[in-house]
């Protein structure tokens, strides 16, 4: 993606800069397949990536900058779906549970106390 951001599901810019979203792979502008997604998408061109040099034996460092996780916020509605209500008994209860998972799975010791943020540390 040459620009400064695009839609997460279609070719399109999401800033009013652009006339078009430019994405380009080897060098050449390329266009996104009709089932694009941006995640899956840089994580499957990651893959053949990885796949296409596997043999000459050359070290690589891979960098994935997911685009999803910024504005505007979009995800599959089969993710959204699976989040429904779980956020709806507020932090504190959300936070409390956590612990305690953590605390049943070993992850943290048995003791462990939870930092109450401030109300003026949120803002």
């Amino acid at each position: 993606m040459m620009d400064s951001g695009d839609d997460n599901w279609e070719q399109r810019p999401y800033l009013p800069l652009y006339d078009q979203a430019n994405w380009f792979a080897d060098g050449e502008r390329i266009t996104l397949p009709q089932d694009f997604y941006s995640s899956r998408f840089l994580i499957h061109k990651t893959i053949e990536f990885i796949d296409g040099n596997l043999e000459d034996g050359k070290p690589f460092f891979a960098y994935v900058p997911f685009m999803a996780v910024h504005m505007p916020v979009q995800a599959p509605q089969e993710y959204i779906d699976s989040y429904m209500g779980v956020y709806d008994a507020g932090w504190d209860t959300l936070r409390t549970r956590r612990l305690e998972r953590a605390e049943e799975l070993g992850i943290v010791p048995p003791d462990t106390a939870v930092v109450r943020m401030t109300r003026w540390a949120m803002n």
